[in-house]
């Protein structure tokens, strides 16, 4: 079974398994998302929200949601997606983004609008955004 952790919020529980090599090693090889990051990585630049998707206990995708503080008008936004080839569906894709705006939208220090993947802003502050978007909400998402 597929399974998604926030890591911000459980670094504790992964311990010394080698987390944060394995993100690292899905950043090389299994980027879903454009690659907006072709620079060192910009002081102001703040990572909002991150999950791991684990099959068992190796993982096989990631994401982020990151913020440049330090651009004016920047909107916090869905990055870094990764998700290895033979989990690379629309529906998981789509689940991670969904986790990261949820894990998101608990804190949202850069304000309530979220630039999706797509490209799209989904406002938080709207109650029926995240159902227009398809995101499923209040749900508890964890497993896929």
């Amino acid at each position: 079974m597929l399974e998604i952790f926030e890591t911000l919020k459980s670094q504790s529980e992964w311990g010394e398994c080698g987390l944060f090599e394995a993100m690292d090693d899905l950043m090389e090889w299994a980027r879903v998302d454009h690659d907006w990051d072709t620079e060192a990585w910009p002081d102001g630049r703040i990572v909002c929200a991150e999950c791991v998707l684990t099959k068992d206990d190796d993982p096989v995708g990631m994401g982020r949601v990151i913020w440049d503080s330090q651009i004016e008008d920047s909107l916090p936004r869905i990055a870094h997606i990764c998700v290895t080839p033979a989990y690379r569906t629309d529906f998981v894709i789509e689940s991670i983004e969904a986790a990261l705006i949820e894990s998101y939208a608990e804190q949202p220090i850069g304000g309530d609008l979220v630039k999706r993947l797509d490209g799209s802003a989904l406002d938080l502050a709207d109650p029926a955004g995240p159902l227009q978007s398809g995101q499923p909400g209040a749900a508890q998402l964890r497993m896929i």
